[in-house]
């Protein structure tokens, strides 16, 4: 009743027609409905289909038509089976929006096309291919009209048709790439950027027949990457759809590709030396067009690799005149991977720029002796930013050129404003990129080491996130002498201090958390002082922070077992402490988390204590609250787990606290603690087979649950303990349920049907 109260709102809401939105998102929840697989909404998807398309025949209502075009989405993605049967009519009723004069109704027409699509190709052969013809018939007859509409119309679906068509263009493919070229110049630039946009499909679904076919005497390939690079060079609105154009043709036709390397980096070069140009009205869309540049040296990158490493070394220093940012980072990253020679460089140029945002200063100073002899020797150096050039007219020429770009670098590097935003994301790029080669002790000292104690939260977090993965990531610092030794000392007794003493709780989690995630800094953390800072944590405001903490103290017990283990022992009755005198259902439920993780991190040092934490859980877990008790449960897994020789002498009390529990509790959270403490139990604490004999309803318990309860997580959990329990002589078992004529009648059933 309340899912068909649920479904009819949402009809009302859609049908309603009167906000866009309100109707977008009513669709919406109406095909996660879909996708359920409600009774009530399987049942309705016909009517609605029916009113889809009276909507799209009939309707003029703009805001009833996007409603009915999404609908068909939703009903395609999650009703496959249902639209199978409608798809003609479907495609039918798409005739007259793909035509209208308004750009987001043609737009939400194509994307229900490219769906509708998936489900043409799952028709028989003949049916599927009379379906694809009529879609070409009508992509013709749009192209024919001879209007903008009619050319968007056409182009949209020949998009659709490439990437969702199979093979089906194939046989049309001369026919459509002339098409796109004739409209590529188009005056209308909506109807401009689709033919650009596809372009680089054309080279996708035949890369082959794209570099060798011809049209009107030329090569189709030749003749779109050089309207592509001419197109880029403008620097205007296209451009950014042009460069991104030529580095997806390049992805998919590398093997011809080389020819055009050289005039590429070219307008690469002059497009990022216009960005440093730029000024300050001219910035915002310079700025899309060189994220569009860097974007496609990534592409550029991953597609022609090693091949493009003579054209880079003059555009690296051009790359970051924008300063920082998430595609210059994305950029160098797909660099890094596939042009490995340009490493020493892109480190270096890096390097300079985090400096300069960090510190006010180059990573390393101006050293030309220095610089000369690395240059002779070969080496990449931070100020070598340009090979060296033979001495001729053309070379003076082109050298003169390159200076000058280079000093529109540096000054375009001093008007970046160094706001809290940049520094953040510069100690997030150095934590992102791998210096593992790099030495950056005095670096990490000097520069990023002071922001720890900025005044700004956000920066404290990422300068403690930036040092843990700088010294986590270089083998240097994992060495236990020498100056890495003595630098990952320092960092982390910094690290240690802000994590007790810093009055922002989320900075104080933020690096107790990064401690927590490697072992490997446990040579530095566990010294005396570090040991006494943490425990101060212990009694922290915020519980997820007492609980790193108590992994934490617990991991370090291994590495220094003199100053941890007294430490844990304390730290162990403390809690039982408070578990005793604790006032609320929370505070009850903390102390058995944090006694769980201490005895899980530190098996071997709180065995001696385990004895005393099962006596005070013991009691309680019939004596309180499910969920409380569920908690208990939990520790007594644990327990067996860890020691489980120390529940032997209470084997007796605890089997039939736990028996008790699954008869009472047969669904729950409280039901699955107790299975699995049952099972853990009987793995390590020797109470397999006898639990039979001795609780001669337990099997019945058990096969009860598992036949009636729903919940898949119970019922495996069931099956897992039956398994650990074991098998049991069946005549003895027998004799014992003789005694007990309940338990025979109702485990009767279950070992005749087992």
């Amino acid at each position: 009743m309340q899912k068909t109260r649920i479904v009819n709102q949402l009809k009302s809401l859609y049908s309603s027609g009167s906000d866009s939105t309100v109707c977008a998102e009513a669709v919406a929840l109406y095909g996660q409905l879909v996708r359920k697989k409600w009774p009530v909404v399987v049942s309705s998807i016909k009517p609605e289909l029916d009113l889809c398309m009276e909507w799209l025949s009939a309707e003029r209502d703009f805001v009833r038509q996007i409603t009915a075009l999404r609908l068909i989405q939703v009903i395609c993605n999650g009703a496959s089976t249902t639209m199978y049967l409608y798809i003609l009519n479907i495609l039918n009723c798409l005739r007259t929006p793909l035509r209208s004069s308004l750009l987001e109704m043609r737009e939400t027409t194509a994307s229900t096309l490219e769906i509708s699509l998936e489900l043409v190709l799952l028709h028989e052969d003949s049916a599927r291919v009379m379906l694809l013809d009529n879609i070409y018939q009508e992509l013709l007859y749009n192209y024919g009209l001879g209007s903008i509409e009619g050319y968007h119309a056409a182009l949209l679906l020949c998009q659709a048709m490439l990437v969702h068509g199979g093979n089906y263009m194939q046989i049309h493919y001369s026919d459509v790439s002339k098409m796109v070229l004739e409209q590529k110049d188009h005056k209308s630039p909506v109807v401009r950027n689709v033919a650009i946009g596809l372009l680089p499909i054309l080279a996708h679904f035949s890369p082959s027949e794209f570099a060798s076919i011809e049209i009107n005497g030329k090569q189709l390939m030749s003749t779109v990457c050089g309207y592509l690079i001419e197109t880029a060079e403008k620097l205007q609105v296209d451009s950014r759809v042009a460069f991104l154009a030529l580095g997806n043709i390049a992805q998919c036709c590398s093997s011809d590709f080389q020819p055009f390397l050289e005039p590429i980096a070219r307008i690469i070069k002059n497009g990022l030396f216009v960005y440093a140009n730029a000024t300050s009205k001219q910035k915002p869309e310079c700025k899309q067009t060189s994220s569009a540049i860097l974007q496609t040296i990534s592409i550029l990158a991953s597609a022609m690799g090693a091949e493009l490493t003579p054209h880079m070394y003059e555009i690296i220093d051009l790359m970051f005149v924008g300063g920082l940012s998430e595609e210059l980072c994305d950029s160098l990253n797909a660099l890094l991977d596939n042009v490995s020679q340009l490493r020493p460089a892109i480190h270096d140029r890096l390097l300079n720029v985090i400096s300069l945002i960090l510190v006010n200063a180059p990573f390393r100073q101006d050293e030309p002796a220095i610089d000369e002899i690395e240059q002779r020797l070969g080496f990449a150096s931070l100020h070598h930013t340009v090979p060296v050039i033979r001495n001729s007219s053309k070379n003076r020429k082109n050298a003169i050129l390159k200076n000058s770009k280079v000093t529109s670098v540096k000054k375009a590097a001093k008007d970046i404003s160094v706001t809290q935003e940049a520094i953040v994301f510069a100690l997030q790029t150095l934590a992102r990129f791998d210096f593992s080669q790099e030495n950056l002790s005095e670096f990490v000292r000097n520069a990023v080491m002071q922001y720890v104690g900025n005044s700004s939260a956000a920066v404290r977090k990422a300068a403690i996130q930036t040092v843990v993965t700088l010294l986590l990531t270089n083998p240097m610092y994992a060495e236990t002498e020498g100056p890495g030794a003595e630098v990952g000392s320092e960092a982390i007794q910094r690290i240690v201090t802000v994590a007790a003493t810093d009055i922002d709780s989320g900075v104080r989690l933020v690096a107790i958390q990064a401690l927590k995630q490697e072992s490997q800094l446990d040579f530095y953390l566990s010294n005396e002082q570090n040991i006494k800072s943490l425990l101060l944590l212990v009694n922290d405001e915020m519980f997820e922070m007492r609980l790193s903490v108590i992994n934490v103290i617990g991991r370090l017990a291994a590495m220094n077992p003199g100053n941890a283990v007294s430490s844990i022992h304390r730290l162990s009755s403390q809690l039982l402490m408070e578990l005793e005198f604790a006032n609320t259902t929370n505070e009850h439920e903390e102390c058995i988390q944090l006694l769980m993780e201490l005895t899980q991190v530190a098996e071997r040092w709180m065995k001696p204590c385990i004895n005393d934490i099962f006596i005070a859980i013991l009691p309680r877990i019939n004596n309180s609250p499910p969920r409380l008790s569920s908690k208990f449960l939990d520790m007594v897994t644990t327990i067996a787990q860890v020691s489980g020789g120390v529940l032997k002498p209470h084997s007796n009390h605890l089997m039939s606290t736990i028996v008790g529990v699954l008869n009472t509790h047969t669904s729950g959270p409280v039901c699955l603690s107790a299975l699995r403490a049952l099972s853990s139990c009987a793995s390590y604490c020797g109470m397999a087979i006898d639990s039979y004999l001795e609780y001669p309803r337990l099997f019945s318990t058990l096969t009860a649950i598992l036949r009636g309860h729903p919940d898949d997580e119970i019922r495996s959990g069931v099956v897992q303990t039956i398994g650990a329990l074991g098998a049991v002589d069946p005549h003895r078992y027998k004799r014992i349920t003789d005694a007990y004529p309940g338990a025979q009648r109702s485990t009767n059933g279950d070992i005749n049907g087992t």
